[in-house]
Formats: C-alpha cells, structure tokens, sequence
C-alpha cells in the first residue's frame, strides 16, 4: 500500500479525497482535493489539513481540538464557493484510512428549502387557522402539523400524534358521526367534508371543519391520507350573533305597519313583513330566497308608460350604487312594480342597508310605499284639467271642438302605428287637440264672420 501508484485511481474521481497512515502523515491527496484546498499536502501531517479547512471554512460543528482530533461525520460550509461538504473517514488496509470530503449542496439546499417551506406552510396555516394531517399507509404512521396541534390546545411535546386522540377531543354528541366518516374514509379512500366540535379538556368548545382526500402512486394505489381542519369558531360564533341580530329584526319589522322586505347583500329575499305581502300578494314561501326582481314589472312596463331604456337602467344601476356605498348606504326612487295578480303598482321605494364595523353589507331594508291612488288622482286631475280647455274650444265653435277630437284621435291611430308606448299614444290623443287652442281667445267678430 505504500506505493502511491495504487491510489491514483482517485484521481478520476470528482469528490475529494485524501489518505493518511497510522502516523497521520498525509500518503496522497487526488487532484479533486487539491484543488478544492489549494495546495498539496502529500507528506505532511494529517494536522495541515485539518487546520487548512478549520482556517479556510465556516464549519456547522465544532471540530475536537483535542490530541484525538478526527474529520469523521462532521460538515461544513465552504465561504468561497459558497458549497456544503460532508467528511467521511472509511479505514482501508494496511493502517491506511480515507477521508472523503463530499458535495452535499443540493441536498442542504433542499433540507433548507424543505426547513423554510414547513416554516412558511406553519405560518399560513397559523394565519388561516388550518391545521392537517397526514396518514401514511405502508406505515400506519399519523403525522399532526403545528397548527393542528394549536386547533387541539395540545402540546407536541406532551402527547403523540393519534386518531384516538384527537376522537377523544371530538365533542360527545358529535363523536359518532366523525368516527364513522373516518372509517369510511380509510375503507373506500372516498373524501367527506364535516363539520363538528371539540370539547377540550378546559370545557372549551370549538367549532372545526374538516375535509379529507387520497393520494395515488401511479399504480393507482393510494399511498397518504390527508385530512385538513379549519377552526371556524369565529366565524360560527358571527353567524350566532347574525342570527341572533335577525331574529330581532325579524320580530321587529313583522310589528310595522309599513311594507318590510329584509334582502341579503346579494339582494336575496330572506324576511318580509305581513305589510308587503298583503301588499303585493305573495306568500312567505313565493318571496323567502327569490329575488325583489319578482315584482319588477320589468323594462316593457316602464317603456310603455313613457320611461326610455336607458332610463331604467340607470334607475337600477344608482340604487346599487349608493346602497353598497358605506357613504351612502340609502336610495329613494319611484318604481313601477307588478302584484301577483299582474296588477301594476306604483311604489316610492327607499332602500337602507345595514354594514358591519367592516363596512360589509349585513342587510338591505326595502320600504315600499304605495302611491299608486296618487299616481291615478293626478292623471285624472290632469285629463279633466285639458279636456276643460277642449270643452272651452267646442263651445266657442263646435265645428273646432269636433276638429279638434278628429285631430287627437287620427293623431292616436297614427302613434299606434309607428308602434310607440301606450302612454305616448294616450297622452298624443290628448294633446293633439291642443294645436288650435288659440282660437278661443279670438273674438267672436273675427272666428265667427259669416266668410270663407
């Protein structure tokens, strides 16, 4: 062994090595470590080495400084080419022993890679409040995350990681239902998704949802089973104080005379007083889960009734607009609604939505008024208000006063067949007649001279 001629076949290898005797002088050194050192150190003491590296690199262990010093096991980062190695010591023949110094930079990458991702995915889930865990079947292993460990109230340390466990965290009246899914779903690896609560051991109850899935090798044969636990106490606990903050709505709007309707943020019908369905004719079950869009009478109506397209659009497109702006937060407008019977009815509508200390939409409050006897009381005061005035010009010559008809009405057929609103038809047949309204203020001399 002491020819070097028989170490040279090291020279071909990328790793770099070394090899020292009994009396640790350096016997041969391969061109790899040269490099990597920087220097030869054939015939000299096992010792220049090892203070060339402890010199030269940062090392993760601290290497014995003692008589008995010895590379064995240890690893260290190289500050220069920025590169991990780990030292290996493997005894040969004769009292010779080989030092192999080997690249663990991509591993050590990955490790920490690997350390940061676990750390990252703790923080998340810490954030989310979603804890997991995994069950690895070849093994039978259960693995629990932080998160799931914190969801518990459990110390890692303290208790391992089990399905007995965490079913004895599981709140007795809800304990059977999540065994059963469970089972279930390490059977026929079919995913459930679950809702419960936790009894802790200081009597606190949680709430938690948990959702579970498979993964397949490509064999198809399933190798991990992993369920994630979301804590939703909080959010149970909104949806208590919702509930409880609606039914005291609910008792409330039902004792106003008023026509109530209570809509979510999407506009969704999901309470209406005794008012607004002897209003409109409906029924709870016809209006809880429908839209208000249900006794819109709808783009046709208004058009008819002398309303442009563009006009309707805008009379629904800036009710949303302030009633979702938290600066706003109310709109008032004048609608044409339709009752179940198909009757028409007009509605002065204020809507008021009620926001969160988030300025989330809780609640839209719609209060419909009808205005419909108005509405007609007007008209009719309009009509007898022009057809006085048509009077007076049928009476001054009744000749005119019958012109003046024939004019509305031809005037009426005409806007029929053009195909314009049944309001323009009605209001042209009124108004029509109007062209020669003049004449009653001409003297009788100059209107009734017996000429052409």
């Amino acid at each position: 062994m002491e020819n070097k001629e028989n170490f040279k076949v090291l020279d071909y290898l990328d790793e770099e090595i070394f090899v020292y005797s009994y009396d640790k002088s350096i016997k041969f050194m391969n061109k790899a470590m040269i490099k990597f050192l920087g220097a030869d150190f054939d015939g000299k003491d096992y010792d220049s080495v090892f203070l060339c590296v402890n010199e030269n690199y940062v090392f993760s262990k601290n290497i014995d400084l003692g008589l008995d010093r010895i590379f064995k096991d240890h690893e260290f980062f190289c500050a220069v080419t920025k590169e991990y190695r780990l030292i290996k010591e493997i005894s040969l023949q004769d009292g010779y022993t080989m030092v192999k110094f080997r690249n663990t930079t991509r591993e050590k990458k990955n490790e920490i890679e690997l350390k940061n991702f676990e750390e990252r995915q703790n923080i998340a889930e810490k954030m989310i409040k979603i804890g997991n865990w995994v069950l690895s079947l070849p093994q039978g292993e259960i693995y629990w995350s932080e998160e799931l460990y914190r969801i518990c109230e459990i110390d890692p340390n303290s208790l391992s990681a089990s399905y007995e466990l965490f079913l004895s965290l599981v709140h007795p009246d809800d304990r059977e239902k999540v065994d059963l899914a469970y089972k279930n779903f390490v059977e026929t690896k079919l995913s459930y998704d679950l809702t419960f609560r936790l009894l802790l051991e200081n009597g606190k109850i949680k709430y938690v949802q948990e959702k579970s899935y498979a993964e397949f090798d490509k064999n198809e044969e399933s190798t991990r089973l992993i369920g994630l636990l979301l804590d939703i106490t909080e959010q149970k606990q909104t949806e208590f104080s919702l509930k409880r903050s609606k039914n005291r709505i609910n008792a409330f709007i039902k004792q106003l005379p008023e026509p109530i309707t209570i809509t979510d943020e999407n506009g969704v019908i999901i309470e209406v007083n005794e008012s607004f369905k002897k209003m409109y004719g409906y029924e709870d079950e016809e209006l809880i889960g429908k839209n208000p869009n249900l006794v819109n009478s709808g783009r046709s109506t208004y058009q008819s009734l002398g309303y442009e397209g563009h006009r309707y659009d805008e009379l629904f497109k800036n009710m949303w607009k302030d009633i979702k702006n938290p600066e706003i937060g109310w709109w008032e407008g004048t609608v044409i609604n339709r009752k179940k019977s198909k009757e028409l009815i007009w509605a002065r509508l204020r809507v008021n939505t009620i926001f969160d200390e988030n300025n989330k939409v809780l609640y839209h409050m719609g209060q419909p008024v009808d205005i419909t006897p108005m509405i007609e009381t007007k008209k009719l005061d309009e009509l007898e208000f022009y057809r006085t005035i048509s009077a007076m010009a049928e009476i001054r010559d009744n000749e005119t006063g019958k012109h003046m008809r024939r004019v509305g009405y031809f005037a009426k057929l005409i806007a029929r067949k053009l195909g314009r609103p049944k309001i323009y038809c009605d209001d042209i047949e009124m108004f029509a007649p109007m062209h020669d309204i003049g004449k009653i203020g001409i003297a009788d001399s100059i209107l009734l001279a017996p000429r052409k």
